[in-house]
């Protein structure tokens, strides 16, 4: 059933971030057309149609066995911090921000739960990049200014350094007024019919669609990849690109270092999670996540983080020849768990 502006239920007008961005890159398209009519699609651009089709006709990323909805990972998520289960928010979290990078209320629960954990420091610049994606929003902009507080007294020595804000409380603060709410909201009125051209087909599928929140932010992370596309066909800057790719490789290395010689596995995730904020589509720093999920247990989550650096790179040698490892070591396991129940002690004839 296709819907137009006026006849879509009042519910499904709301931050339609799917249909934005389209209108913006395809609007970035129409002028480039115009401008050089002679000049052919770019085939990275192509590409990243065709497969934003694709994730729009078969749901989310290959790998998530679970329709990554962002509502209910952030409801699984709060549920772990409820019942003390930081890692299991972390996890939750993790896979939410996997197809929603930039969703706030995800990196708030991951802020959250490396502050259940201790990282206070991990948790302020957390806390701050949700701020910083969404900069209405109150409950980070308090979680921040209470830790911030807490450090500046420590600094003038009111409070001692042994003090654990998790379960103490901080001196009376004096009053301060809170932060105004966001209250921009997206022009109901953009649409997907002002696309023509090459998002023909596209626009006609994403139209059958209520919201992005419909398609369990699987768009996001295929639009943001067109959006690259688009700013690197205006220009490139070679040593930028190129700083980039050392700063994404020395935190990979970092983070392994702490993960496998120092077997730090929540540092080597904290360090890692650093690098997401900048860098949310990099294979790499996927790649690390798929590794610190394997030695903290999670082997499912393990193999959905192989997944989806696949997804994002299906030319990344590493994280296939990991997927192979996994079911391999599943299925010595079940071998070895099978042989353990078939394994009957023989009886002594004597007794």
């Amino acid at each position: 059933m296709m819907f137009s502006p006026d006849s879509r239920p009042e519910r499904w007008q709301n931050h339609d971030t799917t249909c934005l961005a389209l209108k913006e890159i395809s609007s970035q398209l129409i002028l480039r057309r115009a401008l050089k009519p002679m000049e052919t699609l770019p085939a990275s651009v192509e590409h990243d149609v065709l497969r934003a089709e694709q994730a729009l006709r078969n749901g989310p990323p290959p790998g998530w066995k679970v329709p990554p909805k962002p509502i209910d990972l952030i409801e699984s998520a709060f549920s772990a911090l409820e019942q003390e289960d930081s890692v299991g928010a972390l996890v939750h979290a993790l896979t939410g921000l996997s197809c929603a990078p930039h969703n706030p209320i995800l990196w708030y629960v991951t802020a959250s739960a490396f502050f259940n954990l201790g990282s206070v420091d991990a948790s302020a610049v957390l806390f701050d990049h949700a701020l910083w994606i969404h900069p209405g929003y109150i409950a980070a902009r308090k979680e921040l200014d209470v830790i911030e507080r807490m450090q500046r007294l420590k600094s003038a020595g009111v409070i001692p350094e042994s003090f654990d804000l998790r379960h103490e409380i901080l001196p009376p603060a004096e009053d301060a007024p809170a932060p105004a709410e966001d209250t921009d909201a997206a022009d109901d009125t953009l649409t997907l019919q002002s696309i023509r051209g090459d998002f023909a087909r596209l626009a006609a599928i994403l139209a059958d669609f209520k919201s992005a929140s419909h398609v369990a932010g699987v768009p996001e992370i295929v639009l943001e990849t067109l959006a690259l596309n688009m700013r690197a066909l205006e220009s490139t800057d070679p040593q930028t690109d190129a700083r980039h790719d050392a700063e994404i490789a020395l935190t990979c290395k970092n983070a392994r270092h702490l993960l496998e010689a120092r077997l730090w596995p929540m540092e080597a995730l904290e360090l890692t999670l650093y690098g997401l904020s900048t860098n949310p589509h990099s294979a790499a720093l996927w790649h690390v996540v798929a590794s610190i999920y394997f030695e903290l247990g999670f082997t499912d989550e393990s193999e959905q983080a192989l997944q989806h650096v696949l997804w994002i790179d299906s030319e990344h040698a590493a994280a296939r020849s990991d997927l192979q490892l996994l079911d391999t070591w599943r299925a010595e396991r079940m071998n070895r768990r099978r042989d353990e129940r078939l394994d009957i002690p023989k009886q002594d004839p004597n007794s």
